[in-house]
């Protein structure tokens, strides 16, 4: 079933850089992260607007022009594509993910053979919203009397994109609930408040008899948690003792993980390491509360170094969080020559399998040159 829904999610990839729209809305796409990043085509963003904009290594090159373009797409085939950015933005797609370092097609257009090339636009850590507009004044340095009418035809295909990413994303930002300050920090207190606690959190040190209580609240732990609802509302012993315990896992995870069950925020004082983050993490993924686990996936993001990608990719598979394995896949194409020493030597088996294809053997191989679209009338 896991393998199926990986396919599931590159044919979504495809078909979402085909501007394949009838193909998208057909597709159940209730496992796929709208954003995510993609090694090939960047943010979702990125794909239906911008086709495949990796370097074309792998797999053959020849095949990147097959993807098209909002620039090389045909009047139906815009329209489709423009339809998609819609329904990407409404499913959460975010125009403000820069693209992985791997994106460095130049995109790159001309009309005739007479012609100079467009100036050069190359997505690498741009974002989706950057990368068009960077196109859009790529084209308009362009015009000359051979191209003018094909030019401005191209200008209002962009900017009609440009339009429905800053309406949609103006849209998106006037939905944000904004939490006061003082709502958080009442909740930090409640949090605190061990006289009013009514759950023991038992926390059993690795290697040690001696154990650590961290007091919580029944009514949040139940709302929070489907899992902890079950146990701690029904027949079960933790529900007579008003007792969790826990093994293999630190105090100051089940700490962190009940702050951002609380707050969806950390205190300031707390030192949050890359091993309580996934300690944090991984009980949050065995609770079902999905929330946290996002944070803290975004957390795992920006503590992501050389020393732990192999832990951090590790629990990605083992969680099967579709979004960390993004961000560990994305790290291992901008870091490739870096990690190849460690996948040769110490690396296990699952990370191997999994991200191994991305850092690829050490064959002596320069990395190839940027390749440029062409736009053909």
């Amino acid at each position: 079933m896991a393998n199926a829904s990986q396919g599931d999610r590159r044919a979504v990839w495809e078909a979402l850089a085909m501007g394949e729209e009838l193909l998208v809305r057909a597709t159940n796409t209730a496992s796929f992260n709208w954003q995510s990043t993609h090694p090939h085509f960047g943010s979702v963003v990125h794909a239906i607007l911008f086709g495949r904009i990796d370097d074309g290594h792998e797999p053959a090159e020849e095949d990147i022009y097959h993807y098209s373009d909002i620039v090389l797409a045909t009047e139906v085939g815009t329209k489709q594509r423009l339809n998609l950015l819609k329904l990407a933005l409404e499913q959460g797609a975010s125009p403000d993910l820069p693209a992985p370092e791997s994106c460095i097609r130049c995109l790159s257009w001309r009309w005739f053979e007479k012609d100079d090339w467009t100036e050069d636009v190359i997505p690498a850590r741009k974002t989706g919203l950057e990368t068009l507009l960077a196109v859009k004044r790529a084209l308009l340095k362009s015009e000359s009397l051979t191209q003018k009418s094909a030019v401005q035809k191209k200008i209002q295909d962009v900017d009609k994109a440009l339009l429905t990413l800053f309406s949609e994303h103006s849209k998106t930002d006037s939905q944000k609930a904004l939490v006061p300050e003082e709502l958080l920090e009442m909740w930090a207190r409640f949090l605190g408040d061990t006289s009013t606690a009514d759950v023991r959190m038992i926390v059993c040190k690795t290697g040690e008899e001696t154990s650590e209580t961290v007091p919580a609240h029944l009514g949040v732990l139940c709302a929070a948690s489907p899992v902890l609802n079950a146990m701690l509302s029904g027949c079960m012993q933790e529900a007579s003792a008003k007792e969790v315990s826990l093994e293999h896992v630190s105090v100051l995870a089940v700490k962190v993980l009940l702050s951002l069950m609380y707050t969806g925020s950390l205190p300031m004082d707390f030192d949050t390491q890359s091993q309580t983050i996934l300690e944090a993490l991984d009980l949050a993924h065995r609770w079902q509360v999905h929330y946290v686990v996002q944070i803290l996936v975004s957390a795992a993001e920006k503590q992501l170094t050389l020393e732990n990608f192999e832990a951090l990719a590790e629990a990605s598979v083992r969680l099967q969080l579709q979004q960390l394995q993004d961000i560990c896949r994305t790290f291992a194409n901008a870091r490739k020559l870096e990690l190849r020493a460690k996948f040769e030597e110490s690396i296990n088996s699952t990370v191997r399998e999994h991200f191994g294809s991305i850092v690829g053997p050490n064959k002596g191989k320069e990395k190839p040159s940027a390749k440029r679209k062409r736009i053909c009338f």
